[in-house]
């Protein structure tokens, strides 16, 4: 394809990988370790992988990237962390699609924060950038909606959550319309733009994994299209949003470790 940028990805968990440009097989399973994702997609492609995980968790902030690292989530339960710290560049989601055409069984899960940027960007590992249309499709996953939605925060203060701004508001409302088919054209890319400018062998899978495809047609795009505006509904009505970071507020502690709530996600299959 001949693409070549600077990418924000970074990968660590439960797999190995081997660059041409490196000719050595890297282990990542250390905490301390992260692969930076090459901004070359072709490296990307030529690269080989080995890998036990039982699912890859892509996480929207470095932050919390970071935490589940140190809370070695990957030896709870094996899998694989990546991060494109917000939006996701053209290299990472190259990598994703290059993990997931090697592991098809191996479900790839979400962690987002719940606010209409984190949607978007869950919208766009799922189906390409609106300004990226020749890449859209090839590019495209399969992933599922880990957290955080609105469900998670019950059990959280609500001095962790924030106001919504005009503007959240008025992305909330373009994706509202997009989603109906009502409002006016292109609502859902305007607000995408918006929202970009602003800011080891493999193990046998599990039973939830055989039932898995990485083909994003294998997804259920009304369910998950209801799914999306019924929470982009719950925001604009409590007028409220929340970081991934209100799950473990610094002051008491937090609720639960971060990598507690998602390993008891990821088991109780609640994730779409």
């Amino acid at each position: 394809m001949g693409v070549t940028s600077a990418s924000r990805g970074q990968v660590a968990g439960r797999v190995a990988i081997l660059t041409p440009e490196d000719g050595v097989w890297r282990d990542f399973s250390d905490a301390s370790a992260h692969f930076v994702v090459p901004g070359d997609v072709r490296a990307v492609e030529r690269a080989r992988l080995r890998s036990d995980a039982r699912f890859v968790l892509i996480v929207e902030k470095d932050a919390a990237f970071d935490k589940l690292c140190r809370e070695r989530i990957h030896a709870r339960v094996p899998c694989v962390l990546v991060t494109a710290k917000g939006f996701p560049d053209l290299a990472t989601r190259a990598f994703l699609k290059k993990f997931a055409s090697e592991f098809p069984r191996v479900p790839m899960l979400a962690l987002v924060d719940w606010n209409p940027s984190g949607l978007l960007i869950l919208r766009t590992y799922r189906a390409g950038s609106s300004g990226g249309a020749l890449e859209a499709s090839r590019y495209a996953l399969d992933v599922k909606w880990l957290g955080v939605r609105r469900a998670d925060l019950e059990r959280v203060d609500a001095r962790a959550r924030q106001p919504l701004t005009e503007l959240d508001k008025a992305k909330i409302k373009n994706m509202l319309a997009a989603e109906t088919g009502t409002g006016e054209g292109g609502n859902a890319q305007l607000s995408q733009r918006s929202s970009q400018t602003a800011g080891p062998a493999s193990q046998a899978p599990t039973q939830s994994q055989q039932s898995h495809s990485q083909s994003p047609s294998a997804s259920t795009p009304s369910r998950d299209s209801a799914s999306q505006a019924s929470e982009l509904r719950a925001m604009l009505e409590s007028g409220m949003k929340a970081e991934i970071e209100s799950l473990y507020p610094e002051a008491d502690g937090g609720v639960f470790t971060l990598s507690e709530f998602v390993v008891s996600k990821y088991l109780r299959g609640d994730y779409f």
